[in-house]
């Protein structure tokens, strides 16, 4: 998906390209699955200091800043590499943070909506695998937002130093 966005064709031969692409693909994903296991513990384990410790009150302000941390380098790290490296860690810096204020705001609001609206209540057994399914859903689209953003800022630069190398200089004026 990362390279449809890119505009990168596969080269090679057909089947190397499909098996090598598949592989990766399948790499990336257990990584960054891992990666969010990962996260998902921290921040498990960040709410529970906020209930059991008494005495410091901003474990939620520390578990904010840690999960913006943590998943914007993430977030900073895929995005470099998965377009085969046409991506410099300063390109994907911004988009990965806007990326991870998105995902920790919908988680929020997502917790909200899912405890309140009683979707898996509607489908009986099955309500546990329809939030997940849904929560993944928006999960993804925030990250490819943040991947179209990390597309956006890469060309803009580009452009700039294309521009940047064909402007003429001013003769100088005669006095």
């Amino acid at each position: 998906s990362m390279n449809y966005v890119w505009g990168i064709r596969p080269t090679g031969s057909v089947v190397k390209s499909l098996i090598g692409m598949r592989f990766m693909a399948f790499l990336s994903v257990l990584v960054f699955s891992l990666l969010f296991l990962g996260w998902l513990a921290l921040d498990a384990w960040l709410n529970w200091l906020e209930r059991n410790t008494i005495g410091f009150v901003s474990w939620h302000w520390v578990s904010l800043g840690t999960t913006n941390l943590f998943l914007s380098t993430a977030f900073a790290v895929s995005y470099t590499q998965l377009p085969k490296g046409r991506v410099t860690l300063r390109q994907a810096a911004v988009p990965a943070l806007v990326t991870a204020l998105g995902v920790t705001f919908s988680k929020y609001l997502l917790s909200l909506y899912f405890t309140y609206a009683g979707t898996s209540s509607a489908y009986g057994p099955a309500g546990a695998l329809v939030v997940i399914l849904l929560w993944i859903f928006y999960m993804a689209q925030i990250y490819f937002f943040g991947a179209e953003m990390c597309y956006v800022t890469v060309m803009e630069g580009r452009e700039g130093e294309m521009a940047q190398k064909h402007v003429m200089k001013a003769p100088p004026e005669s006095a």
